[in-house]
């Protein structure tokens, strides 16, 4: 079985969200950047196997945002803006 992804408040630890998919972990990391982090663990478990770069993220969000055919064109505009911001300081 492959790993799982989650979205961490850094400040406590509080798990978010788990994603089977790391796009979709980035997705709600760069919504809601400050304070939150990305890991990746192993399945049933609480130990963390890696914590994912914010540049790890922006590489596969940008590459998530030209791939994906189902947003709205509001949807698209507002995902380019949060990558955008996230990602300025790291190009």
């Amino acid at each position: 079985m492959s790993s799982v992804n989650r979205v961490v408040q850094i400040k406590d630890g509080q798990e978010l969200n788990p994603f089977i998919d790391f796009a979709q972990a980035c997705v709600l990391w760069v919504k809601y950047l400050d304070g939150r982090r990305v890991e990746e663990m192993e399945p049933g478990t609480d130990g963390v196997l890696r914590t994912a770069t914010p540049e790890e993220c922006c590489r596969i969000l940008r590459k998530w945002l030209g791939e994906n055919k189902h947003l709205r064109d509001v949807e698209r505009k507002d995902m380019t803006q949060f990558i955008n911001e996230a990602c300025r300081s790291l190009v």
